[in-house]
């Protein structure tokens, strides 16, 4: 059986940069091997847009990580990527597992939103970010995931007018 701080440790390390790269390298392919080039650009795009997002709003405000915490980072704290990922990842696997691979909307809602409470209070355990930094990382994460969804939804460019 897991203890605590085994659970801790996973769940802030599925969601690390590694772990997202791999999902979404995942989902990239089964969506070139379906023939869904434009969601690839979208992705791609969404992917980028995220992670400078989060780099830049870390070097922006510059918010040093708790004293306290529990395991050494090098990197400013506001926003916490990991809620930042961790949403905007589930953002991307809701709108993969619902509109590609048809799975059940309900199941995939609370699945993935008890992921994202799990990595949002990881970062908490252990101490290297505060709530308002893990809130505003789910706050971006929902933004830029709802950005993406948005543009794989919408087919406005192939609107012609007669």
């Amino acid at each position: 059986m897991f203890t605590t701080d085994q659970l801790i440790f996973l769940a802030t390390n599925v969601f690390s940069t590694t772990s997202l790269l791999i999902v979404v390298g995942l989902v990239l392919l089964d969506l070139v091997r379906r023939g869904l080039l434009r969601e690839v650009v979208w992705l791609v795009v969404g992917t980028v847009v995220m992670a400078i997002t989060v780099l830049t709003l870390k070097d922006y405000f510059a918010v040093a990580r708790p004293a306290d915490a529990l395991i050494t980072l090098d990197d400013y704290a506001f926003p916490s990527g990991h809620a930042t990922s961790a949403t905007f990842l589930a953002m991307l696997l809701g709108w993969y597992g619902y509109k590609i691979l048809a799975l059940p909307k309900l199941w995939l809602f609370f699945g993935l939103v008890t992921i994202c409470l799990l990595v949002g209070w990881s970062r908490l355990y252990l101490q290297v970010h505060t709530v308002d930094q893990v809130l505003a990382g789910f706050v971006l994460g929902v933004i830029i995931g709802s950005a993406l969804w948005w543009q794989l939804q919408n087919k406005w460019w192939q609107k012609t007018s007669k």
